[in-house]
């Protein structure tokens, strides 16, 4: 699979008020530069637009499974 058939990476964090967000890995960096922001700053009141806030919690995520791409194999049994 070549790097533009690739599935886009996501991560998994959470903001300075416990709200969890989705965030594509590319922002990675600005997400932690905004999480840097002083409460005080207008700009640290909203999330970003490319951080996708997760109502209920990370248990209300679901996905289709494991994939190969990541650094190891998950058999069926999900063993690694």
């Amino acid at each position: 699979m070549n790097n533009t058939n690739r599935p886009k990476r996501y991560f998994l964090d959470q903001d300075n008020s416990g709200h969890w967000h989705l965030i594509l890995d590319s922002h990675r960096r600005d997400w932690e530069r905004w999480c840097d922001l002083d409460e005080d700053n207008e700009e640290s009141w909203n999330a970003p637009a490319w951080a996708t806030r997760i109502s209920g919690g990370t248990q209300t995520i679901t996905f289709p499974g494991p994939v190969e791409d990541c650094g190891h194999r998950i058999d069926k049994d999900g063993e690694t």
